[in-house]
């Protein structure tokens, strides 16, 4: 099996991407460029203009790996079984400079994570590590990122960011794709837990379900809490009806804490029909000026401790302050922010 190589800037992104989609993937011209223009494009117009793309083809992703021989192998339509992934570098690079040790440090200074494109047209974006340091706007938030090792045209690397992948509606839908990022982010950042794999999560939950998971339905907040409880986390559901103003400040609580959440949307009870599972993660930078606005409370009659006379305390809430969140969800790229309503 050999193994292409292509380097270019991001200026040359969609020709790239659209003849990898051609020739490794058999899509036709006119649909690869619809699938960048409404899936790789978002990304890459996020990322900053001096970055350049590695590309290489029958690239072996552990992820789609898994759903390809637990599913998609058994289908009628013959589904490749490689990827291609697309790593990120934030300035110049050329090939020689992978094989001279002296480059390494630079390069690793530049890496900045990768993005799989999977041949599950039109669900192309698959697992994905891509630092928060490559986007044009990096500095006005913060959030959950943990490290990653990996390797780009045979060389190791690592990336800090937080895990992201789209769903393909087969074998993982939105909360499949959420309970996967949250043990990817986990497994990697304490050694505690360990990473699981689309064919784990079904697995785990045909112990509660009276369907089969494939082709997934998606998962209602029970079973997603079920099977992150089965993965080693002593899980808690909160929802917005049972806390009403409560709400967000435990959300942000959560988040200020450094816990990445997943949260369950949807608008069925006004009469719609979404149900969503998406991971919030982080919040923008708070400014002086609104800690210095926050509205003051007071205790009265507290006693601190034993023996200690009975005093007014002035409390200020940070987390009541209003921010937008950082999300990770599968239809966007990642660190979205957004205010929670």
């Amino acid at each position: 099996m050999s193994i292409s190589i292509y380097i270019e800037p991001i200026t040359n992104g969609e020709e790239l991407v659209k003849k990898l989609l051609q020739d490794e993937f058999g899509i036709s011209d006119v649909t690869s460029g619809i699938l960048f223009t409404r899936l790789v494009k978002p990304y890459f117009d996020n990322f900053k203009d001096s970055t350049f793309i590695l590309a290489e083809s029958n690239y072996v992703d552990k992820v789609y790996r898994d759903s390809y021989y637990h599913y998609y192998s058994s289908k009628l339509p013959k589904y490749k079984r490689d990827c291609v992934r697309l790593s990120f570098f934030e300035d110049q690079i050329s090939d020689t400079d992978f094989f001279n040790g002296a480059q390494h440090p630079i390069l690793q200074k530049k890496y900045r994570g990768f993005i799989v494109l999977r041949p599950t047209d039109p669900f192309i974006i698959g697992r994905s590590i891509v630092s928060p340091y490559l986007l044009k706007n990096n500095s006005n938030f913060i959030s959950c990122i943990s490290k990653f090792h990996t390797t780009v045209n045979g060389v190791k690397f690592t990336v800090k960011g937080f895990p992201h992948s789209s769903q393909d509606t087969e074998t993982i839908s939105c909360a499949e794709t959420s309970l996967w990022a949250i043990m990817e982010y986990f497994s990697n950042k304490y050694s505690n837990y360990q990473p699981v794999l689309p064919s784990k999560i079904i697995k785990t939950l045909n112990q509660v379900s009276s369907e089969r998971q494939v082709p997934s339905k998606g998962l209602n907040i029970a079973q997603m809490s079920y099977a992150l409880k089965e993965f080693g986390f002593g899980t808690r559901i909160y929802s917005k009806q049972q806390y009403a103003a409560e709400f967000e400040g435990l959300l942000s609580c959560y988040i200020e804490s450094g816990i990445p959440v997943i949260m369950a949307i949807d608008n069925r009870h006004r009469g719609g029909s979404i149900g969503h599972a998406l991971l919030a993660i982080g919040h923008n930078k708070i400014e002086d000026n609104q800690i210095n606005s926050l509205v003051s409370y007071k205790t009265s009659n507290t006693t601190l401790a034993a023996g200690l006379a009975a005093k007014s305390i002035v409390l200020y809430d940070y987390d009541s302050i209003t921010k937008d969140f950082v999300f990770i969800d599968d239809n966007h790229p990642p660190y979205q922010k957004a205010p929670l309503s």
